[in-house]
């Protein structure tokens, strides 16, 4: 990558993510007790944290956005916000592999069902958010032979990442299987 091209694919990345971030908050906040429905609908936090969750994960959001556009904050926002990512494609998953399909999402829309789409567009959104935090961690900017490492370094990861999830999901619905259990 080009050094005068390498800052503006940063920047570009940043505001994309934060943007995302934001609208994600935005849905949720104005539709609360939708949320709140698609958070309980998971089945995944005992009751009396549901309605924690369902506040802190949009003020989270709105934190993660708020970092990424500042320019100081970046890694952080963008660490922030590779954590979310993590934690709700691992509840997708774990609900999609327990054949629970009916659930809302409780992305960007309340009315979306959970799906596989989910789980590849937020393997995109990881993506994107980690190369930001490899990036805002540079004390130079990047050149084409490191961008290649990083990204070839980044897959690897992701890969790994994947197929850890996956078998953890895997044996987590096995041992369901083995013990009767119908639910998560």
């Amino acid at each position: 990558m080009d050094s005068t091209v390498a800052p503006y694919a940063c920047l570009y990345l940043r505001v994309v993510l934060a943007v995302v971030a934001l609208w994600a908050a935005a849905a949720k906040l104005l539709h609360i007790p939708s949320f709140r429905k698609a958070v309980e609908g998971y089945e995944l936090l005992p009751k009396w944290a549901e309605g924690t969750v369902t506040i802190l994960i949009p003020v989270l959001e709105l934190s993660a956005c708020a970092a990424l556009l500042s320019g100081k904050f970046v890694a952080g926002g963008a660490s922030l916000l590779l954590v979310l990512l993590v934690l709700f494609t691992a509840a997708i998953l774990i609900n999609l592999m327990a054949g629970r399909t009916e659930i809302a999402c409780g992305c960007f829309g309340m009315t979306q069902r959970i799906s596989w789409f989910m789980v590849f567009r937020n393997l995109a959104l990881t993506i994107m958010t980690t190369f930001t935090i490899i990036a805002s961690y540079a004390r130079h900017t990047f050149t084409q032979s490191r961008w290649l490492s990083a990204a070839t370094v980044m897959a690897g990861l992701c890969t790994l990442g994947a197929a850890a999830l996956i078998n953890s999901v895997s044996s987590l619905q096995a041992n369901m299987r083995r013990i009767g259990a119908s639910k998560i």
